[in-house]
């Protein structure tokens, strides 16, 4: 018996594995150009969208709202 190395399970998105809240809030910050501290009111969901699905992301900004569509499975931001 030998144990084949360099094949460990993959939990890349090509898996079917959502990014999960975290990882998708941190590509909509990036994308704004703003980090967690500076944010108020978010809201984080998944949905479903034209037969993908999405995390959407709302935060607000001082008086600046921001609203995302955030790929569940690449991270991509589509809105």
């Amino acid at each position: 018996e030998s144990a084949q190395e360099g094949q460990q399970p993959t939990t890349q998105a090509a898996s079917g594995e959502y990014i999960g809240e975290t990882a998708a809030l941190n590509a909509a910050l990036a994308n704004a150009g703003v980090s967690e501290g500076q944010i108020s009111h978010q809201k984080v969901e998944l949905d479903r969208d034209d037969g993908r699905m999405i995390y959407e992301i709302e935060f607000r900004v001082d008086r600046t709202e921001y609203d995302y569509e955030i790929d569940a499975l690449t991270g991509d931001v589509l809105k």
